[in-house]
């Protein structure tokens, strides 16, 4: 059993990351955001991990 998990994405100005069909997390995307829709803001450390514990 697992009480957190440490997500880290790379991503360049949008990302929403789904596990088992429930979304976990979601940067610079609207609510129903589909895969060609653009960011609605810009990473400025696109080199870098992002890291959320959920």
């Amino acid at each position: 059993m697992f009480l957190n998990l440490l997500l880290r994405v790379k991503y360049d100005d949008g990302a929403a990351v789904y596990i088992n069909g429930v979304e976990q997390s979601r940067q610079n995307l609207t609510k129903n955001a589909s895969f060609d829709d653009y960011a609605n803001g810009t990473a400025s450390d696109e080199e870098w991990w992002k890291n959320a514990t959920i």
